[in-house]
């Protein structure tokens, strides 16, 4: 009785349209109807109906098999870690099928993209998964560009053996998988003067605590009781008529932020043949490269990027060479925009702090970059 009441609600799911017949096949199964029938009617003999009867009996087999097979599936899909541009890597997906039934013939659609230029494929795979079993669907990728790719089984529909009648299964899936593909380093060579400016320039001072650094003034006030005779301003205290001293300053250390710029220029800015997957690839191995170089000589320093999707500047922390990799995988995963106004633009327009003393940038367009120079020096590098 179960199954008759499957067959009956899925019977009415096929006419409204829940089960789909490729156009191709619905065209073949149509002529052979009519062919049949055809036959049954102008040749003579019981035996002509036979082949009209197993063509029927086939197409309700189909139907019971679509109907009643791969209810109870479960997907989940792994890969390694990260990996190098041009070298495969593998999304495994294991389809586990938890029923006493054979799960049919599944056609399953997974969806990969690369997350920060956009570009995506969908491959298709077939499968049949026996009772209480589980089967790996492997998904071979190489790519020249370097990004975090995500994979997610978009879609899997059930059928019987001939693939003729299929249903769209419900997903049970545990999310989605990131793959990095990392960016190619290219070593950069800082001239002595260059690292010198930087790591000397990287202290900029508070204006809002003092500190101990005699080689910055934060505020002269009035001597009192309790402060160090070292800390009197001699000369200034002999024009005022009083004691006064000298308040130190507090440098500020991290005090280079590179920005990597990922507004995508317009078609009319770009030109129509213009290869934005490749721009940007270029951008980002410059933006590692350059981070990496100057963490090599021992300088602290931020990176940054605008997240337009969600909405928000971000800012990470470099202290080594190890952790250019940690701050910065993350802008792997954060698309490039074409629909975003300049990252200086929304840099300066975040709630993030303003006190960097050197402000470089990897980028094709600089724009806005005479509103930052009123915060610190500018230092542009194109791709």
């Amino acid at each position: 009785m179960e199954l008759f009441n499957k067959l009956r609600t899925g019977y009415f799911h096929l006419l409204r349209g829940n089960y789909r017949i490729e156009k191709r096949d619905k065209i073949i199964l149509i002529a052979l109807f009519i062919a049949l029938v055809l036959i049954s009617i102008f040749a003579k003999g019981f035996y002509s109906l036979i082949p009209l009867v197993i063509f029927i009996s086939t197409i309700i087999i189909e139907a019971a098999m679509a109907v009643t097979l791969g209810k109870k599936l479960n997907f989940s899909i792994t890969a390694d870690g990260n990996g190098e541009k041009g070298q495969p890597f593998v999304f495994n997906i294991a389809v586990k099928n938890e029923s006493v039934l054979p799960a049919g013939v599944l056609s399953i659609e997974i969806y990969i993209e690369n997350l920060i230029n956009g570009e995506n494929l969908i491959v298709e795979q077939k499968i049949i998964v026996p009772p209480k079993k589980t089967k790996i669907v492997s998904c071979p990728i190489k790519s020249i560009y370097a990004g975090c790719f995500k994979a997610e089984v978009r879609k899997c529909r059930v059928s019987g053996l001939l693939d003729m009648i299929r249903r769209n299964s419900s997903l049970n899936f545990e999310g989605s998988l990131n793959y990095n593909v990392l960016p190619h380093i290219t070593e950069m060579k800082l001239s002595q003067d260059t690292i010198a400016g930087y790591d000397m320039e990287s202290f900029k001072y508070s204006q809002n605590k003092k500190g101990n650094d005699p080689g910055e003034i934060f505020g002269i006030r009035e001597y009192v009781n309790g402060d160090s005779v070292k800390s009197i301003h001699w000369k200034l205290s002999g024009k005022m008529d009083k004691l006064v001293i000298r308040e130190m300053g507090l440098p500020i250390e991290n005090n280079i932020l590179i920005l990597l710029d990922k507004k995508i220029k317009s078609s009319e800015q770009a030109g129509n043949s213009v290869n934005h997957a490749a721009n940007i690839d270029r951008l980002t191995d410059l933006f590692f490269s350059l981070s990496l170089a100057i963490a090599k000589q021992g300088i602290k320093h931020d990176i940054g990027w605008y997240d337009c999707k969600n909405k928000s500047f971000v800012i990470k922390n470099v202290d080594n060479s190890e952790a250019v990799w940690d701050a910065g995988i993350e802008t792997l995963r954060t698309p490039h925009c074409s629909n975003m106004l300049s990252t200086v633009f929304e840099f300066l327009q975040s709630g993030c702090e303003k006190n960097y003393s050197n402000y470089l940038i990897v980028g094709d367009s600089f724009e806005d970059t005479e509103r930052l120079m009123e915060y610190g020096t500018v230092t542009e590098f194109a791709s």
